[in-house]
């Protein structure tokens, strides 16, 4: 048999041609059919050597086809070719007999090589079956370890590659038996199938096991076991062929590895993931996903991914799969998934077979449900943050309103006698302005530009002082209750954010009342024992000043009481609350060293009771006209502002009081003046924000042409915004808008005297 015929069954005639043409340039005669049973019936017609068959026949199965080969054709070597390949395909196929298995793409040379040596032993067999001198030669040549063995298993005839393939000699493998030379696990034979062989029911018998080398090293072989019959004698004899499958058998433990650890990998992602076909039929979703799911790997079956997260019989509108399957391309979306209990970033990837057709895509799902809740909080603190910036804005520019108001209501009182019948009038001014200066405080605390001022206060003055404005912050239907201790209740505090404590209260009651309600405000004096402080937990014993806000409201249950004090929560629907109101009041109470209690239920209202710490002093009292003999000077002072009202009052101010002033609209004028007047300028008052040179670079180089000069700094601002921006060193002398008379001349005079 000069050519070896060879017979390609494959559905992709470009592949057939091409292959057929290269079979036919190496030596071997060729042809080739379409389809399974179209070559079936050309191996009837004209037998081959060697038949390719490809796996994914349109007709019959590959392997229904390699099944028939088999039983029809036994003496026929059949080698698999397929670009779909799987662990179960290829181990099926070489159960079946396939020779080898191949997977698209392939080098000629190992196609060639393995129809070469499927062709050898298939020569072999025939050669065996049609005379013995032909046996001998094969048996020799034979690629193939070969041994001829008797009933009891001894080595009769054995030849040269498996002594190369075992390690041993001839002489040394003949006196062993077939056992000797098989793995200890894999020794016990097969009875029932030899029986078969001697029988003729079968023609050979093909199975795997592990040879032990001389060496000890074990290995696998495919061991072909026949009958031959001594043509002398009539004994029968097994012919066992043994072909080392070594590296195959490493390829397929290869490819299990593989498969396990992209199984391990798979299960091991923290991430949901999960693998959708092209019909929306879920192939495969990881552990992470079935524990979100509540489901094991059998619940999948038939169920397609709408189904399973949004209980519908078609995909919705959103559906990330359908907008992949749309355009094939890769997808990221954010979407709401409640079945996996939160908000997912899902990314889509397409999935392609080896012939490149596109299969069906993964999904990655990537839990954000707390980044989402994060940037809802970034977004209320940004707006608290717009919020707080425009109120200390406006605080800022009305300080310099309010202190030209008070200034020049100073002026006014200072050229009255003692009994002018306007004075009431101007004390009326003043008392108004400084109720505003308070406001202007509470609007830069909460803008985070005020520090806090503590000193004696009496909490009922407090509760009289912010009536008025808590009465035009509730509504009309709302009754409005106020019950104040008789004895003065005097705590270490500052005012302006105890009266932002009462607003916050006020507002939150008011929101909590839908129809008519009640809210009540009472103090009273209590004294807390040690029992009360281990109850609660909280304070020690001592006088206390009790401060309950109540109303009758809607109230909460006792999940909601529990966190009313955490930043960002809230009851109110998107857009009518920050959550930071009850956290700041709370922030508040703790900064005075106090405490506060909350008592709700749903349908009863709500109660808070905050408690301060008594001190034995008296609160401070209201101002005093004419009280104090103002300082007065005759130095030479220069006054930097670049407010007109602002400046031209604080030039009355000092001139009323002896000093003579020279006044700058702006940083730069200020330095100039002073490089002209240096010797008898004094003292500096410089506002810290101004056009064109701001306070702070005017001083610097003020104090390069008179060094220590003294200066006062003023703002709208307070002191501690200028601290924690660093820029002012400890102990520089400052004076915060609207700025009191006496406040001023003091300041000055200590300055110069120092």
């Amino acid at each position: 048999m000069d050519k070896p015929r060879l017979l390609i069954i494959d559905d992709d005639a470009n592949l057939r041609k091409t292959l057929t043409d290269i079979l036919r340039v190496r030596g071997f005669e060729a042809s080739a059919s379409g389809s399974g049973n179209e070559g079936l019936a050309c191996l009837h017609e004209n037998p081959a050597d060697v038949v390719l068959i490809d796996l994914g026949l349109p007709d019959i199965p590959g392997i229904e086809v390699l099944k028939r080969v088999r039983a029809e054709f036994p003496a026929m070597e059949a080698i698999i070719i397929t670009g779909k390949a799987t662990l179960d395909s290829a181990i099926e196929a070489v159960n079946i007999g396939a020779y080898s298995y191949l997977i698209k793409p392939y080098e000629v040379e190992q196609l060639i090589l393995n129809i070469r040596r499927a062709g050898e032993k298939q020569r072999a067999e025939n050669a065996l079956r049609k005379s013995e001198e032909q046996f001998r030669k094969i048996f020799a040549e034979s690629p193939l370890g070969m041994a001829i063995v008797d009933g009891g298993n001894r080595f009769v005839k054995v030849n040269g590659m498996l002594c190369r393939m075992l390690g041993y000699s001839e002489e040394e493998l003949v006196a062993l038996s077939y056992p000797d030379i098989v793995y200890m696990e894999d020794s016990k034979p097969d009875i029932s199938n030899i029986r078969s062989l001697f029988k003729r029911r079968h023609t050979y018998w093909k199975n795997e096991k592990r040879c032990v080398r001389k060496s000890g090293e074990r290995f696998w072989v495919n061991v072909t076991t026949s009958v031959i019959v001594d043509a002398v004698d009539g004994n029968r004899y097994l012919l066992k062929m043994l072909e080392d499958i070594s590296k195959r058998k490493k390829a397929e433990q290869a490819i299990r590895n593989a498969k396990e650890e992209w199984e391990r990998t798979f299960d091991a992602i923290i991430d949901p993931v999960m693998i959708l076909d092209t019909d929306y039929q879920v192939v495969k979703a990881n552990k992470a996903m079935m524990a979100k799911l509540g489901m094991i790997r059998s619940g999948f079956d038939g169920l397609r991914c709408y189904q399973i997260f949004h209980g519908t019989d078609s995909p919705p509108p959103f559906c990330p799969h359908a907008q992949f399957l749309a355009d094939g391309q890769p997808h990221s979306t954010e979407v709401d998934i409640p079945r996996l209990g939160g908000h997912f970033l899902v990314v889509i990837s397409p999935l392609y077979g080896a012939d490149g057709k596109l299969q069906g895509s993964i999904h990655f799902a990537r839990d954000i449900s707390e980044r989402k809740s994060l940037e809802r909080q970034l977004r209320h603190a940004q707006k608290m943050e717009a919020i707080g910036t425009l109120a200390g804005g406006i605080a800022h520019d009305f300080n310099n309103i309010l202190t030209a108001i008070i200034g020049y209501a100073n002026l006014l009182e200072m050229g009255m006698v003692a009994d002018d019948p306007l004075a009431p009038h101007v004390e009326g001014i003043l008392s108004g302005a400084e109720r505003a200066a308070n406001l202007t405080g509470s609007l830069l605390a909460f803008s985070r530009k005020q520090e806090m001022k503590l000193g004696p206060v009496d909490i009922n003055k407090v509760v009289t002082g912010v009536e008025k404005m808590l009465r035009r912050l509730i509504r009309e239907d709302i009754e409005f209750n106020i019950s104040l201790d008789a004895e003065e209740l005097t705590v270490m505090a500052d005012a302006p954010q105890l009266e932002q404590v009462l607003m916050n209260f006020a507002a939150n009651s008011r929101d909590a009342i839908t129809d008519n309600g009640m809210i009540s405000i009472g103090t009273r004096l209590v004294e807390l024992s040690r029992e009360f402080s281990d109850l609660h937990a909280f304070g020690e014993p001592g006088r206390y000043a009790l401060l309950t806000f109540t109303d009758n409201g809607a109230g909460m249950d006792e999940m909601t009481r529990m966190r009313i004090f955490d930043p960002f929560f809230t009851t109110k629907e998107t857009g009518k609350g920050t959550g930071l109101g009850l956290a700041v009041c709370y922030g508040i109470i703790k900064q005075h060293n106090g405490f506060v209690t909350c008592y709700s239920e749903p349908g009863t209202g709500t109660t808070f009771k905050i408690y301060l710490p008594i001190i034995n002093e008296t609160a401070e009292v209201g101002r005093a006209v004419n009280e104090v003999q103002m300082p007065r000077g005759t130095e030479t002072l220069l006054l930097a502002e670049d407010d007109v009202m602002t400046r031209r009052l604080g030039r009355l101010l000092l001139e009323n009081s002896g000093y003579h002033v020279i006044e700058a609209a702006n940083g730069e004028e200020a330095v100039a003046n002073f490089s002209e007047l240096k010797d008898e300028i004094s003292l500096v008052l410089l506002d810290v924000i101004m056009p064109r040179m701001n306070g702070r670079e005017a001083y610097r180089r003020i104090d390069l042409l008179k060094p220590g000069i003294k200066a006062i700094f003023i703002s709208g601002y307070t002191a501690d915004i200028f601290k924690k921006e660093e820029l002012f060193e400890e102990g520089f002398n400052f004076l915060s808008k609207p700025i009191l008379r006496k406040d001023l001349l003091v300041t000055v005079r200590n300055l110069l005297d120092s």
